[in-house]
């Protein structure tokens, strides 16, 4: 291997990463979401990020709801705590 394909392997392989300054605790907490002992903790935070996304996507039903509540403020259908407490005798 001579110094050029150590260069074009560096550039290849680390042109598309970039560096993350983050405090000893929070790597340390990151540390314990780890699969095994020497797990990247770039693999950590993937993971991670990947799950909170699908955490956060909204199927079909729930935007339809959700939708459906906003119309319902719109047009009006709403009460507020009060006439619910007094609807039901809450103080």
């Amino acid at each position: 291997m001579n110094i050029n394909t150590i260069i074009i392997w560096y550039t290849v392989i680390y042109h598309s990463m970039s560096t993350m300054k983050i405090s000893q605790e929070v790597k340390e907490k990151l540390g314990h979401f780890r699969n095994y002992p020497k797990e990247p903790l770039d693999s950590v935070v993937k993971r991670m990020l990947e799950h909170y996304a699908q955490d956060l996507t909204l199927i079909d039903d729930e935007l339809e709801s959700v939708q459906q509540g906003l119309d319902d403020i719109k047009a009006g259908r709403v009460y507020s705590h009060q006439q619910i407490k007094d609807e039901f005798g809450l103080k």
